[in-house]
């Protein structure tokens, strides 16, 4: 064979063992890749429809934030002072500047130290002078409440307040609602403060009564002083008075008792007489009645 013939040879093998190496590499490869695109898809596929669900939530949140603001709307004011008056008013620093006009509702919040607020409860304007306003609670309010205004834990006093035209009809009905709930339980509570009392007056009535039925029983110091006066079982009570029958009772038993025997050996004394003398009639001479002499004359 020609030497160049050779040489081709000896590269077409050498080359075909490359391609080889080559293509079981390009293989192991692809199907490598192959692998990792399955697994991707199978991974990202789910989050398709996890990202159109977040994307609804995010519409419906931005939904509910719109319309909470409109329900919250408007706001008023922030950080206004509030100075308590009277039983049931309250001072403001705003007023007609604010556009407040009287008999308008107001809500009045009070701001928490960690940045939220607590909700005092709506308040009716009486007077909207340009700078300042004054406003009366527009919520049943306790007697207690009116006493010791304004009502704990509320401070009303002193600057941090923020005003709201409106709040969602829910957190006013809840207030109305939690405000006659207090109501009633303030009734409640004076009825059964009424009825604690009826019966504390019962307990004592009844106490006495004990009293009584003890000194009946046991005896009264307190009527020492009448005794001769008194019987002795009204002094000395019914159980001292029983054992002091009971005693006598003992007492004339014994004597019943030695009088039973005493007339048993009396009786059996009798019978032993009474046996004797038959014994000593019975041992006698019949009795002959002597003759009688013939009357003279005859």
């Amino acid at each position: 064979m020609h030497t160049i013939g050779k040489v081709l040879a000896f590269l077409s093998v050498g080359l075909a063992l490359a391609a080889l190496v080559l293509s079981t590499k390009a293989l192991h490869a692809r199907n490598s890749w192959m692998l990792f695109v399955e697994t991707r898809r199978t991974a990202y596929e789910p989050t398709i429809q996890e990202l159109a669900d977040q994307q609804k939530k995010l519409a419906d949140r931005q939904a509910e934030y719109r319309r909470l603001m409109h329900l919250w709307a408007p706001f008023i004011a922030d950080n206004v002072t509030v100075q308590p008056i009277g039983q049931d008013s309250i001072n403001l620093d705003i007023g007609a500047a604010q556009n407040l006009r009287v008999d308008q509702i107001v809500h009045l919040f009070e701001l928490t130290a960690d940045g939220g607020s607590i909700y005092v409860g709506p308040f009716k304007l009486t007077v909207a002078d340009p700078a300042r306003s004054a406003a009366v609670a527009a919520w049943p309010l306790r007697e207690t409440d009116r006493q010791n205004w304004p009502p704990q834990p509320l401070r009303l006093s002193g600057p941090g307040y923020r005003v709201y035209g409106s709040v969602p009809n829910s957190a006013h009905n809840n207030l109305i609602h939690y405000a006659q709930l207090l109501v009633r339980k303030d009734f409640q509570t004076f009825s059964a403060n009424n009825l604690l009392a009826t019966r504390d007056r019962e307990i004592q009535i009844a106490n006495e009564h004990l009293v009584y039925r003890n000194n009946e029983l046991h005896g009264d110091p307190g009527l020492e002083a009448d005794r001769g006066v008194l019987p002795d079982f009204m002094i000395d009570g019914y159980v001292k008075a029983i054992e002091d029958a009971d005693e006598r009772r003992n007492a004339l038993a014994l004597q019943v008792d030695d009088l039973r025997h005493n007339l048993k050996r009396t009786y059996d004394e009798v019978q032993r007489l009474q046996s004797r003398n038959i014994e000593l009639m019975n041992s006698l001479a019949p009795y002959e009645e002597p003759e009688t002499a013939p009357a003279v004359g005859d």
